[in-house]
């Protein structure tokens, strides 16, 4: 798979079809992650923040591999 900085503009701009639903607690979680704080173990922050993380990894994987594809139709 292609590091993302071999990828063209137009690749990184793609979108997933199925972009993951968040909960609200993902949300706030992610917001409040991405302003520095942290999270104690286990708090239903962390948990959040683990399960959006998750959900964000599935569909990063897939639209890489749905580019790829797109790639490799193109050769």
């Amino acid at each position: 798979m292609a590091q993302f900085f071999e990828y063209t503009a137009a690749e990184l701009a793609a979108v997933p079809e199925n972009p993951p639903a968040l909960t609200l607690i993902e949300l706030r979680a992610l917001q409040l992650a991405l302003d520095g704080d942290t999270f104690a173990p286990e708090s239903f922050y962390a948990v959040g923040l683990a399960s959006a993380v998750q959900k964000l990894d599935n569909a990063l994987d897939e639209l890489r591999a749905r580019v790829e594809q797109e790639r490799r139709a193109r050769s």
